[in-house]
């Protein structure tokens, strides 16, 4: 499914669970940079590993204070329910903003509710509505803003897909005098093997539709990108603006991008950017490059340092003053293993990560017997166990990924026969769980399913 705008990538995204091998998630990140002080953004998870909220601190006279602080919540499917905002004011933390998400039971966004603080209080400030066709593709959104005590319309698109769910038109329209006026319609058609090969913008004019501008793509055999042509309607006929021409490695990763501007009728060139990468396959540098006397003069650069784990360990981003690279501020983006996009402002950026050994089933031993009931459970859970000799014991309970969720009893002397501990499971997220008996030599593992 393909769409035209990236308003509309608002669509669900499936997260990748890595429950049965070790992998690292972002811990801290530093941030360096030439015209703000140094920041430290700390990361923490849930149970389930969505992605993680946040802590900024800023380094002043050789201390870290509080500057802000994001904190997220989630559903059991990993729907986003609520993103806080605060800034720390006074010593002490004050919201500045909250969303609120409201999902179906298809798991599809319905509501994105946006408030602000105002003079202390949380109130409205705008809100987004979404439907949904039979396929699960966004068939109108409509933003709203508060107002006067009210809502007021503000923006309504709505949408078209083909069978294989490719769209096909987005329709703007503006609310105006208490009507749905007509501002902005995009159409896209495909080729044959469902590749976009033309967006066409055309605008309202009244009482009809006049065209504005084009994009054009052509593509390489393997489906991969070859050329995008921007044109604008000019005169009653299109004319060409821009170019970008797209070259792959043997690895059929992106190495160039040129663009070339329309001037004199003909194609000069403009900018363009050389990507490098390293022997593990990851990008190491993004060099951009300007078009000046006849020649490609170097002007910024982003570089790119990873560890062992392929993860992403610096990113340092720079322009060229007077023969000399120096930091500048830009977006210094990465994904983490399981997709989780950081978007962090800065010259240079420093990341750690914490390693996370997921447990991988359950441990069975003669010596000792465990099982738990009921199972799947949805609240208190009884768990019973035999010892055959005086032990000390330790009774827990962990998630999927190792983490330990709760201590089901401390450790303790206990003789020898058998025993039974109950624990309410009720406040757990939904998911896999392994309640775990230890002795001075010995360790059995169940696995719980918990469920809503």
């Amino acid at each position: 499914m393909k769409y035209l705008f990236t308003l509309l990538l608002l669509c669900l995204s499936i997260m990748t669970a890595f429950a049965h091998e070790n992998f690292q998630v972002v811990d801290k990140v530093i941030v360096y940079s030439s015209e703000t002080d140094t920041a430290r953004y700390t990361y923490t998870y849930d149970e389930n590993w969505n992605p993680p909220s946040y802590v900024v601190e800023i380094l002043k006279n050789g201390s870290w204070v509080n500057s802000e602080r994001h904190t997220f919540a989630y559903d059991s499917n990993g729907n986003k329910l609520t993103a806080v905002e605060e800034l720390w004011r006074g010593n002490q933390w004050m919201i500045s903003e909250r969303i609120t998400n409201y999902y179906d039971s298809k798991g599809h966004l319905l509501l994105y509710h946006i408030e602000n603080n105002w003079n202390g209080q949380l109130e409205d400030y705008s809100r987004a509505n979404y439907t949904y066709s039979s396929e699960g593709c966004i068939s109108s959104l409509r933003s709203e803003k508060w107002k006067d005590h009210q809502w007021n319309n503000e923006y309504l698109f709505t949408n078209t897909f083909d069978a294989n769910r490719n769209q096909l038109s987005e329709l703007q329209q503006t609310w105006k005098n208490e009507l749905w006026v007509n501002s902005q319609y995009t159409t896209a058609t495909y080729d044959s093997k469902g590749n976009q090969s033309n967006i066409t913008v055309k605008y309202w004019d009244s009482t009809l539709w006049v065209n504005y501008s084009q994009i054009i793509n052509t593509y390489y055999s393997n489906n991969k990108l070859l050329n995008q042509i921007s044109m604008n309607w000019i005169d009653s006929k299109w004319s060409n603006d821009s170019r970008y021409t797209i070259l792959y490695d043997s690895e059929g990763r992106g190495s160039s991008y040129t663009k070339e501007i329309w001037s004199n009728n003909r194609w000069v060139n403009n900018d363009r950017s050389i990507k490098d990468y390293n022997d593990l396959g990851k990008l190491s540098s993004n060099t951009i490059q300007f078009w000046e006397s006849n020649q490609w003069a170097d002007h910024y650069r982003q570089r790119y340092k990873y560890n062992e784990y392929k993860n992403i360990t610096n990113v340092i981003s720079e322009r060229l003053v007077n023969k000399q690279w120096v930091y500048i501020e830009t977006n210094l983006n990465f994904r983490d293993v399981k997709g989780n996009l950081f978007e962090i402002q800065g010259g240079e950026i420093e990341i750690s990560y914490r390693n996370i050994t997921p447990v991988k089933d359950e441990i069975a031993n003669d010596e000792l017997q465990l099982d738990c009931s009921p199972n799947p459970a949805n609240g208190r859970i009884t768990i019973n166990y035999l010892l055959k000799e005086p032990a000390t014991t330790l009774l827990t309970i962990t998630n999927s990924l190792g983490t330990e969720s709760a201590k089901i009893s401390n450790s303790q002397k206990q003789m020898d026969g058998e025993y039974s501990n109950n624990f309410d499971a009720g406040k757990l997220v939904p998911g896999i769980y392994f309640i775990t008996l230890k002795t001075e030599g010995n360790t059995v593992t169940k696995k719980i399913e918990i469920v809503k």
